[in-house]
């Protein structure tokens, strides 16, 4: 048998050719082995046959050659892409100088779908021009290919036009993307589940991403309509038979879930998560390292802005994931992909609660200048505006260097961002920074103090202009406040301190207690010492009043004892001038009141509700019941927390619309959610009362008091309380139902807790010898500085019993033993036994007898090392 015949370029050119091009087609096609190597020979097996078939002699088979070594360098992995594209390009149009659409339409469209794929992910040039180019070619596709005679190529230019539009950089984005979902929707007509599976799934991946960048219409209702396209997706592509493709999906999955504006926050984030997650089974560093980068940034993006947990975790977490990021996302090789993800990592570290804060600001800082390294205002202007604008925000809190020097810097970086950012085109970036800027011309602790104001104010009213209530109530409210504390602060003018007024009270129609208790807070406060420095006596304690129960829903929502005492350390200054504007305006009632809240709520904190319980051992009913009310609380905290994470980001993409919905709907949460409180605590009190009043308490009212002296004729409460300035005592008699103060000038918690701390705490710890020793002297000054002796003649005449209630350090002195005029020491009577007309000790002064009432019990809060 004869060998077969094997065609030669020399004795069988055509022959040679033809199969130089089957064979090329063969290798092109091939489903194993090294894919750029196939391709390699495909395209050596295409060039082979070209050196045969010319345009002039053998015009189609040279086109049709010409089409298969573009789809061969197309689909080259391999080498520069942009090279192998533009020689794809070149043999598509090497192509349409014979096939043309009146004599080859068929042919012609094929390879006008082509040339317009080729344009469509060419990565260099003039991304809007290249991506006309490849519009106008599948248009020119559409002309052939109908749905009804070639359904399967129209469906596919359908996608593929739809893909155009999505990604086109210029021009109207909304009316683009809108084309782009015409388009997709379109070859959906064609591409079905049941016959077209991976196209399917495909385009309803493809259609999800438009939805998902879709900025007009119901953002929320938008994203719906792209995560069911992404699921949708995922029923076809599985992780076992198209792991790139479902990879693929999951990650668009989450960034739909990340961006959700409405419904639970922290459970679109946790979905998030889970995607991005899901997707890195699939994606790794070494196989797809693009893509592995993408999707780590993108988890670090959705742990930075997860409002519930651990703060600081979720933010170490975003650090680990932007860092990991970062070890393949480079500044020579991915710039813009490295800045934005220097430029994420500078945010986790500027948010981070925990470490040295200065170093981690520091570590924001250099991120954001090196990620200004690549983005320049004239190549990427809006992501150059955004992190001037956070890198003013780092200078800004930066807590070591030169304060002015600081703050100067951030003024540059805020003035710098917006001559990018302008109210007409980019308002909420603009009103964002102006803000910025007002808080940083507020602090500035030098130059023109009144002008310095006068910028703030300035800034502040522009921000405003743009933030309005009804549309960014949250950051309105926010700017009201610094409006009102820049107008405070103007070092002249009634009519500045009635314009801060007015900022305090339309902060504060927004900031309410139930929902921003930390907020509310803020501005009763700056607004409460503005009336108290004024001497408004009663608009103060009206405001005081305010932050205080913002105060106590703040230590309810807080999740640590640390956080608690925090929030009382910060804040105690508002109680004592809340006592002292009462005082002023002589309602004792008042001031009693608010002195023995503060009591009652230290006393809560300190009484583990296991220690109630003989060994801890707390009965399993009232135990669930607990678990119950902490399961509660921490979902009204999470509540609280997804409100001012909404404020905190500055993503455009639905922040308009999730405000305004997240605000009544977390009010109207929050309301259920206390509605379930009381129901459990009703069915807590049947069964352990003490427990369930200490774990809601109502602040105690004069009225509580009064039934402690009925049975007691001739009995007082003497309630202490030391400010930073004086010691007042508040008497309720027995039969009388308004108390009196009397108040030991000068006495305040540097001159009598701290000495008390330093003559008589410490020796009793460190020397006994030395406190009994010095006891009588620190006891006869003790009773000078309280004035005990015009204490009992101007107050505590014709009683016989005392009830005390110290504060701080008093709690530990023997009141009994206090010495009155002439040095004799206090001896306590026995119940029983009082001795009329005797308030608290015998004297031996001039034959007249003063002695001391009978002291029934002494309650007080637990004597700190610290100031509270």
């Amino acid at each position: 048998m004869k060998p077969p015949h094997r065609p030669k370029p020399d004795t069988a050119p055509l022959q040679w050719a033809t199969t130089q091009n089957n064979l090329g087609s063969a290798y092109s096609d091939l489903p194993t082995g090294d894919r750029a190597a196939n391709l390699q020979l495909a395209i050596a097996c295409y060039e082979a046959a070209l050196t045969v078939w010319k345009p002039d002699t053998a015009p189609l088979d040279w086109a049709a050659t010409q089409n298969n070594l573009g789809s061969a360098y197309s689909n080259l992995p391999t080498g520069d892409r942009a090279a192998n594209l533009q020689q794809a390009i070149d043999c598509y149009k090497a192509t349409l100088t014979v096939w043309k659409q009146d004599t080859a339409p068929l042919y012609w469209a094929i390879t006008q779908n082509n040339l317009g794929n080729a344009y469509s992910d060419l990565p260099t040039g003039d991304r809007a021009a290249n991506l006309q180019q490849a519009i106008a070619c599948y248009e020119a596709a559409l002309t052939v290919w109908k749905p009804d005679t070639a359904p399967l190529d129209w469906a596919m230019t359908q996608n593929n036009l739809g893909s155009a539009y999505l990604y086109l950089p210029t021009g109207d984005r909304a009316a683009n993307l809108q084309l782009a979902i015409a388009c997709y929707e379109a070859a959906l007509t064609v591409r079905k589940r049941d016959t077209a599976p991976l196209q399917w799934a495909m385009t309803q991946n493809n259609l999800g991403n438009a939805y998902k960048n879709l900025p007009t219409g119901d953002r929320t209702a938008n994203l719906q309509l792209a995560i069911n396209c992404y699921k949708a997706a995922l029923t076809v592509w599985k992780p076992d038979t198209a792991p790139l493709d479902w990879a693929m999906t999951q990650n668009n999955l989450g960034l739909a879930y990340s961006d959700l504006p409405t419904g639970d926050r922290t459970a679109n984030l946790q979905l998030a998560i889970n995607c991005y997650k899901a997707a890195l089974t699939v994606w790794k560093q070494d196989t797809a390292p693009l893509q592995w980068a993408a999707t780590q940034n993108n988890l670090g993006n959705a742990y930075l802005y997860l409002p519930t947990g651990d703060r600081a975790a979720n933010l170490q977490l975003a650090i680990a994931c932007y860092e990991a990021a970062l070890t393949v996302r480079k500044p020579d090789t991915a710039p813009l992909d490295w800045a934005m993800t220097q430029n994420n990592l500078g945010s986790a570290y500027s948010d981070l609660p925990t470490g040295d804060r200065a170093a981690n600001l520091q570590l924001a800082i250099a991120c954001y200048e090196a990620a200004l390294t690549v983005w320049k205002p004239d190549t990427a202007p809006l992501d150059w505006a955004m992190t001037q604008n956070n890198l003013g925000l780092a200078y800004s809190d930066l807590p070591t260097g030169d304060r002015t020097a600081n703050l100067q810097l951030a003024i540059n970086c805020y003035k710098a961002a917006l001559t990018v950012w302008k109210p007409d085109t980019a308002p909420l970036d603009w009103a964002m920074t102006q803000n910025n800027l007002g808080l940083a011309y507020s602090d500035l602790p030098t130059g023109d103090r009144a002008a310095n104001l006068q910028q703030a104010i300035d800034c502040y009213e522009a921000a405003l202009t743009v933030w309005k209530q009804d549309t960014a109530p949250l950051q309105w409210a926010a700017t009201q406040n610094n409006l009102g504390s820049a107008y405070s602060d103007l070092p002249t003018g009634a009519a500045n301190l009635q314009l801060a007024i007015a900022c305090y009270e339309a902060a504060l129609t927004v900031w309410k207690q139930e929902l921003f208790p930390l907020e509310c807070l803020q501005t009763a406060r700056n607004w409460a010492n503005l009336e108290f420095n004024q001497g408004h006596w009663q608009e103060a304690l009206q405001q005081y009043q305010v932050a205080i129960e913002a105060i106590e829903q703040s230590r309810r929502g807080a999740l640590s004892e640390e956080r608690r005492q925090q929030i009382v350390k910060e804040s105690i200054y508002i109680y004592e001038n809340a006592i002292q504007a009462a005082i002023n305006l002589k309602d004792i009632p008042t001031a009693l009141e608010i002195v023995e809240r503060v009591r009652a709520k230290r006393l809560v904190d300190l009484l583990a509700t296991a220690d109630l319980y003989q060994n801890g051992d707390i009965p399993e009913p009232v135990r669930q019941y607990l678990q119950k009310l902490n399961d509660l609380d921490d979902q009204i905290a999470q509540k609280r927390g997804e409100l001012g994470n909404d404020s905190r980001e500055t993503k455009p993409d639905g922040m308009k619309t999730r405000q305004l919905r997240a605000a009544t709907e977390v009010s109207e949460d929050i309301a259920q959610l206390e509605q379930q409180k009381a129901v459990i605590l009703d069915q807590l009190s049947n069964l352990d009362e003490v427990v369930a009043k200490l774990r809601q308490v109502q602040p105690p009212k004069l009225a509580d008091f009064i039934p402690l002296l009925q049975d007691s004729p001739g009995a007082a409460i003497l309630s202490f309380y030391t400010t930073d300035d004086d010691t007042h005592i508040f008497i309720l008699r027995h039969g009388e139902t308004v108390p009196t103060c009397f108040t030991c000038q000068g006495q305040g918690y540097k001159t009598l807790q701290l000495w008390l701390r330093e003559t008589w705490a410490t020796p009793y710890i460190s020397n006994k010898t030395q406190w009994v020793a010095q006891m009588p002297a620190t006891l006869a000054e003790l009773s000078r500085r309280l004035e005990i002796d015009r204490l009992i003649a101007e107050q505590l005449q014709g009683l016989n019993e005392l009830i005390l209630i110290p504060h701080l350090f008093l709690h530990q002195i023997p009141f009994a033993a206090l010495p009155v005029s002439g040095g004799s020491p206090l001896a306590p009577l026995k119940r029983g036994e009082p001795e009329s007309g005797s308030p608290l000790a015998p004297l031996q002064k001039g034959g007249t007898g003063l002695k001391s009432p009978f002291l029934r019990g002494i309650m007080g809060d637990r004597t700190p090392a610290d100031p509270p």
